[in-house]
């Protein structure tokens, strides 16, 4: 099976690594554990434009149930640059103190 679309995630835990790929009809996801691969796969940053070939195998835990095994990944482009922050940080809530000199009194 082939897709291609952009980097929207990398996750690289020690034993296997994920690499969540975005375009037009959703999210894929492939499972990488060759270490050559993942070698390529650590200079990937998220946004770069890659095409991937693998084994469509199912996996209910993926995004549609399918995920793409023994895949090369060949980026379609340079990286591209990342983002100025952290795309999957935590959710930060913030308000602003209520402000003394805004308020009116009688």
């Amino acid at each position: 099976m082939r897709i291609a679309g952009w980097v929207h995630r990398r996750r690289l835990p020690k034993s296997v690594a994920f690499l969540i790929v975005r375009d037009a009809a959703g999210l894929a996801q492939v499972v990488v554990t060759d270490p050559a691969v993942r070698a390529e796969l650590e200079k990937l940053t998220e946004e770069t434009v890659v095409e991937v070939v693998g084994a469509a195998t199912s996996n209910d835990t993926a995004p549609a149930g399918v995920e793409l095994t023994d895949p090369t990944v060949r980026p379609l482009g340079p990286p591209a640059a990342p983002p100025p922050f952290d795309l999957y940080g935590p959710a930060l809530t913030a308000s602003c103190p209520p402000n003394s000199t805004t308020r009116r009194t009688p």
